[in-house]
């Protein structure tokens, strides 16, 4: 997702590698173009919790995106 405000690109991606419980990795980088983004933060959710988050950030003016380009 993307917020232009705020230059900040989040990625979410799913982790596969749990066998108790899923888990989404959510990764935040500073985005200030032409520059490639920059991380930031990189944190672990269960799947739920990564859900509301998305559900969240939609309602507050974040846009989907495809993930950033290293």
């Amino acid at each position: 997702m993307v917020n232009t405000t705020q230059k900040r690109v989040v990625h979410f991606k799913p982790e596969l590698n749990s066998k108790t419980m899923t888990w989404v990795s959510i990764r935040t980088y500073h985005y200030n173009p032409p520059r490639p983004p920059e991380p930031f933060i990189h944190h672990r959710v269960p799947h739920q919790n990564a859900i509301d988050t998305w559900s969240v950030m939609l309602k507050r003016g974040w846009r989907p995106c495809n993930a950033p380009i290293r």
